[in-house]
């Protein structure tokens, strides 16, 4: 039974298959709305001898990518930009949903921001017009965390990595229910006897640190390249020559469409114990105060005092000057 039409344009020279879901409001040329990919179409042509199928879901085709830029200020909370945006079929959801009731989506928001960056609130939300197809959906939340913080001596972001893993289902980001005590009015879970089927996905964090004014890099983060059983998670870690900024790259891909029960049982274990590492922490040192911590005094309170010339306005650096 056939209840749905789309169009499908052959393949020419050296562009391929085109399909396109003119039902679907908010998904771009060419990219399908979840429900159409990996489905057997009837293509109404004389020559049609046979179903073809549309495109199955690929990892580089359903990308969540977030760029996070982090100023830390001269002391007190870091503020957070976050831009997200979407390649594949959960893009026209983003255009749907931040298109949607605003005091809804205010709310997630202000909570997601809270959660991730331990922001007091959700200082804005913006993006541009989301029904206008032929631009890149993005969404922007800027707040001011504790996840970024500095104090006189030292400059620090925690990024913590558990959220990288949100796309997969519940069961492999949470741990076994312990089982229920045997009684009359105990009921245990059954089983799972059947296969997972799992959506391809990427998910990218690029981060970019800026220190505050006369502080310089501690030690940079040790690159990784690993697989969380099947798995890949990447991180790698640059910064430029003054040791200023600090940019990270984090990256968690899978590829699989099917898993066993015990397949999935082993990718949990190793997705939780993913998930509970410790933070890493991109540090700043206050440059005078490592200085005059080195013995350095005259190198120290030069440094000091070229800060405060730089602010004179700002009275954390007379403090510091003065300690």
């Amino acid at each position: 039974m056939f209840d749905h039409a789309i169009v499908y344009v052959p393949a020419s020279g050296a562009d391929s298959d085109l399909w396109v879901d003119a039902t679907a409001q908010y998904s771009q040329v060419g990219i399908l709305p979840w429900m159409d990919y990996g489905r057997w179409a009837l293509i109404v042509d004389e020559k049609t001898e046979a179903l073809k199928k549309t495109p199955d879901i690929t990892s580089a085709g359903n990308v969540h990518r977030e760029s996070r830029e982090v100023t830390l200020a001269d002391y007190g909370l870091a503020t957070f930009v976050e831009t997200d945006e979407e390649i594949g079929p959960d893009e026209a959801d983003y255009r749907e949903y931040y298109s949607g009731d605003s005091k809804q989506v205010r709310e997630a928001s202000e909570s997601y921001v809270k959660d991730m960056y331990l922001a007091d609130s959700l200082t804005s939300l913006e993006h541009d017009d989301l029904s206008d197809l032929e631009k890149p959906a993005s969404i922007r939340f800027v707040s001011k965390g504790k996840r970024g913080n500095t104090d006189l001596t030292t400059a620090l972001v925690a990024i913590r990595v558990e959220s990288l893993f949100d796309r997969l289902p519940k069961y492999f980001r949470t741990k076994e229910a312990d089982e229920t005590t045997e009684g009359e009015d105990s009921e245990r879970p059954k089983p799972r006897m059947t296969d997972w089927l799992i959506t391809p996905f990427t998910t990218e964090w690029h981060y970019k640190v800026t220190a505050p004014l006369g502080f310089k890099l501690r030690a940079l983060p040790s690159d990784k390249d690993e697989k969380v059983d099947t798995l890949s998670f990447t991180q790698k870690y640059s910064t430029n020559s003054e040791g200023t900024i600090v940019e990270a790259f984090l990256r968690v891909e899978n590829t699989n469409t099917r898993m066993t029960v015990q397949q999935a049982k082993d990718l949990r274990e190793a997705v939780l114990k993913a998930r509970a590492v410790d933070p890493m922490f991109v540090t700043f040192d206050n440059v005078g105060h490592s200085l005059i911590s080195a013995g350095k005094i005259k190198g120290g309170l030069a440094a000091y005092r070229e800060v405060a010339a730089q602010r004179p306005k700002e009275a954390v650096h007379k403090v510091q000057l003065a300690q």
